[in-house]
């Protein structure tokens, strides 16, 4: 068994070193640190650091932050099937050794609320979040300034997905900001049923440095600056709180 989860791992995208790695932190539902892991395995910390990023490429772990300590999860048994159905087209075996290998109870039981990207493409952890979440997202959204960080050619590919998989969007752009969609071909067509997409302008005056959303009940924030991070908390009040606040603002911007 444990044979098969390596090679499924492998087919993901983990070198055998790395599937090693990811079969140890696959038992840590709540979290391990890297000290830990590099303890249980024996091998030094920049080696676990190197993994941990090819996981959070991959899409199949997290870093949470608790008590100031960063901390380490598998995702849960739902998103892990997700993954695989991205890559591979037959996994009914493959399918069948993650829900014996990840008890959907024993994954969900403890659940970050805090989850860091960082490094230059970490927006694309944002978006892919976004469509497996497959909840309509609410945006405030300084899209010039935003395009100083976020490759066209992956924004124009995040609205094809989104459209397919029918996930509406609704932006408030800062008036200082905005763009002319019709000669901006990587966001697609102007028309709200094509591109489902509603945006809306921002009084003047208001000025926005880093975008952020709601959906579901995750709260996303993307830095537009120098310092390439982005983060999601997942809290119902918080999105709530954020909704509300984005449901003023529409009301008194105006229309594109």
């Amino acid at each position: 068994m444990k044979t098969d989860f390596l090679n499924l791992l492998i087919e993901l995208g983990c070198n055998k070193a790395e599937a090693t790695t990811f079969s140890v932190l696959a038992k840590y539902p709540g979290g391990v640190t890297v000290l830990d892991l590099s303890r249980e395995l024996n091998l030094p910390r920049p080696t676990i650091y190197t993994h941990m990023e090819t996981f959070s490429k991959l899409g199949i772990a997290k870093k949470g932050v608790k008590e100031n300590t960063s901390f380490f999860y598998p995702e849960s048994r739902g998103i892990l099937e997700q993954v695989l159905d991205e890559k591979i087209t037959s996994l009914s075996k493959s399918k069948k050794i993650l829900g014996e290998l990840f008890e959907e109870t024993s994954a969900s039981s403890f659940k970050p609320k805090f989850f860091v990207y960082e490094g230059p493409k970490s927006y694309e952890s944002v978006w892919r979040d976004i469509l497996r979440t497959k909840e309509e997202t609410f945006w405030i959204w300084p899209v010039k300034d935003m395009l100083k960080r976020v490759s066209k050619d992956k924004l124009e590919e995040f609205h094809h997905e989104r459209i397919r998989r029918n996930i509406w969007m609704n932006v408030l752009w800062p008036d200082k900001s905005k763009l002319d969609i019709k000669n901006s071909p990587f966001l697609l067509s102007p028309d709200e049923k094509v591109s489902l997409r509603r945006v809306k302008i921002l009084p003047k005056g208001f000025d926005q440095d880093i975008g952020y959303g709601v959906y579901g009940n995750k709260v996303a924030f993307i830095s537009s600056g120098r310092e390439d991070y982005a983060f999601v908390i997942e809290s119902k009040e918080l999105s709530q709180t954020l909704k509300k606040q984005f449901d003023f603002f529409w009301k008194i911007s105006s229309k594109y």
